[in-house]
């Protein structure tokens, strides 16, 4: 996978995307990993707790229909990952803009949680009091 600082030379993956409208919801579906992802994300950035809520709240409200959101892995994250920006962005425009960098539910010995930056192509642990985006996937 593409990271600009600990994989530049990554290929990152050749993902096919799909926006699909979905119980008044637009979800971006990838069927090279099979992932559904919110096209969105948060409007304001949160705390990891924050975050955590966000997607419980999600979940209670079974948005888009589904009730099993949740924060993506590092893998995952970095599959979204372009190895050359698009306009401005490591990630693919059918993303929306505003959403410039997301949690991810993996954590370093030491409590960090690890953010995806599509600004610059990387990923990097933050502290839990750090504020991000949330982009939750199924």
């Amino acid at each position: 996978l593409f990271d600009a600082a600990r994989n530049p030379a990554g290929a990152g993956v050749d993902n096919r995307f799909e926006t699909v409208l979905r119980e008044e919801a637009l979800v971006v579906r990838d069927a090279t990993t099979g992932l559904v992802w919110q096209r969105g994300g948060t409007p304001m950035q949160l705390d990891l707790a924050g975050a955590e809520a966000h997607v419980a709240a999600l979940n209670a409200q079974a948005h888009a229909g589904y009730r099993d959101w949740r924060l993506p892995t590092v893998e995952e994250a970095a599959s979204l990952m372009e190895k050359a920006p698009l306009d401005g962005r490591h990630i693919d425009p059918v993303f929306g803009t505003g959403v410039n960098f997301i949690w991810t539910a993996d954590r370093t010995p030491d409590g960090r949680a690890y953010v995806a930056y599509w600004f610059d192509g990387r990923l990097s642990p933050e502290r839990p009091t750090f504020h991000a985006w949330v982009r939750a996937v199924r």
